[in-house]
């Protein structure tokens, strides 16, 4: 058998399909086609939403199914709601500093007053100052560091387009496009 018997063989059976005999496709319920239409296409999109790289129409609609059918909104809300704690909390911390700071300032410029002078002491309290701001800011980004990354693990298990933990800039980009959606549904 030469290569010309062998192609002309395939474009026969490509030709002819084979269709088995005595199945009656007209019996099948309109419905279940829909059905199992439906679930084809559902899985279609899952892969087509697992390999996007940036929103598409698929993505939105995605978005829109899993914010009607799952509890993604309570979940957002949540975070939102531990968030907003979390920065009062550090916000109030910060503040506390500060205050504790100005007795002690209000306290050296009051020994001026009374002739009581050290140079030495109003600059020394602003450099200890700012060591402990510094120090505290540095706190304040690693805690909402772990909020940014609660959030993608909640999101993610909800499969939530784009989420995982990362800290790579395009990616968390993305994630906040989809985050900006989600909340105006909040």
């Amino acid at each position: 058998m030469d290569i010309k018997e062998i192609l002309s063989l395939l474009n026969q059976q490509i030709a002819q399909p084979i269709v088995p005999t005595g199945l009656d496709i007209t019996n099948i319920s309109p419905d279940l086609i829909k059905e199992v239409r439906q679930e084809y296409l559902a899985t279609q999109q899952k892969d087509d939403i697992s390999t996007a790289t940036s929103i598409t129409p698929e993505v939105l609609l995605y978005v829109g199914k899993l914010a009607k059918e799952t509890n993604v909104i309570d979940v957002l809300r949540q975070c939102k709601i531990r968030q907003d704690r979390k920065e009062a909390e550090l916000f109030q911390h910060r503040q506390s500093i500060k205050a504790r700071y100005n007795k002690q300032r209000e306290s050296i410029q009051a020994k001026e007053l009374i002739g009581i002078y050290d140079p030495q002491a109003l600059q020394s309290l602003e450099r200890e100052l700012a060591r402990e701001l510094r120090k505290m800011d540095i706190q304040i980004v690693k805690d909402m560091d772990k909020e940014v990354r609660y959030l993608q693990q909640e999101m993610s298990k909800l499969k939530v387009p784009f989420f995982k933990v990362t800290n790579e800039p395009n990616e968390i980009s993305l994630q906040l496009k989809i985050l900006s959606l989600l909340q105006d549904m909040i």
